[in-house]
């Protein structure tokens, strides 16, 4: 009872933030740094109690985090309210584990095992589809949009901060969440003007392990861009040509590629074709 009436103290105050001029900045920052430490606590009846504000609908939680990332000038505010909105719409994989997302590709393969072992906490599997409600809802209300102008905001700055970093890590996997979801996500990273910017994240982590898996799901709904071929070649000798997950949408990506004349002819000028021989096509079919 006293970590619900925490939590609806905290989000009443949101609510009277997002509704005061922008310019509360001490107050803006202090509130979120607040929820976002309920949601990163070693107590799941804190975290949960948090999240189950956040995923309401009628407390409006989420569009006010959205208008106040819109509106607000301060990164440590903007870097608190992505990290919150990570953990409201992004898949976790279970104990320990960390966001994950969910695309076409992932099968579910049979084993042996029988028991626990296999199955994944009931916790864990009611979070998660509350997680996916949510994330209806965020794209509903123009939050793909938010997400993705934000994005080109703090890629812009380049300042190094530890700050802008930790939000840039928060938006990808954002990104990456919605892009499977939003039939649309292409055209409006296109409108927007993101997919240069896209390619320039991905030719700058295509060797952070901590990234490349939801910068590939997003480059994956982006694969129409030719100049992005290039940086393919890079990324698949980077992952190596073991069959993993990260492969196999990497894989998918240059199939993308392959069906468009232009693309194919930047595919044998990249050396990008001596590259694909290289994979063992039988175990990622397999895989």
């Amino acid at each position: 009872m006293a970590d619900e009436a925490v939590s609806d103290c905290l989000f009443e105050r949101l609510r009277l933030h997002q509704q005061r001029a922008p310019d509360a900045t001490e107050a803006g920052r202090s509130i979120t740094a607040r929820i976002n430490s309920r949601l990163t606590s070693h107590d799941k009846h804190v975290r949960q109690s948090t999240l189950e504000k956040l995923w309401n609908k009628q407390t409006g939680a989420i569009q006010m985090l959205l208008t106040i990332l819109e509106n607000s000038r301060d990164s440590a505010t903007a870097t608190y309210i992505t990290s919150i909105l990570r953990e409201s719409i992004c898949l976790k994989q279970g104990k320990g584990k960390k966001c994950s997302v969910i695309t076409d590709t992932s099968k579910k393969k049979e084993t042996k095992k029988a028991g626990k072992e296999n199955k994944a906490p009931v916790a864990t599997k009611a979070n998660n589809s509350a997680r996916q409600q949510c994330l209806q809802h965020f794209m509903s209300i123009n939050g793909s949009q938010v997400a993705i102008r934000t994005l080109l905001a703090t890629h812009s700055k380049r300042d190094g901060n530890v700050g802008s970093e930790l939000m840039l890590h928060d938006l990808i996997w954002i990104l990456a969440a919605i892009s499977p979801k939003d039939p649309k996500f292409a055209m409006k990273m296109r409108m927007l003007g993101c997919v240069r910017t896209m390619h320039l994240v991905l030719k700058g982590h295509f060797t952070d392990n901590k990234l490349i898996f939801p910068l590939l799901v997003i480059m994956k709904q982006l694969a129409k861009n030719h100049g992005v071929i290039a940086t393919y070649e890079r990324v698949l000798v980077s992952l190596g040509f073991i069959p993993t997950a990260r492969l196999r949408l990497c894989l998918d990506a240059i199939d993308y590629f392959s069906k468009n004349r232009i693309c194919c002819m930047q595919i044998v000028k990249t050396g990008l074709c001596g590259v694909l021989l290289r994979v063992s096509w039988q175990k990622v079919v397999m895989y």
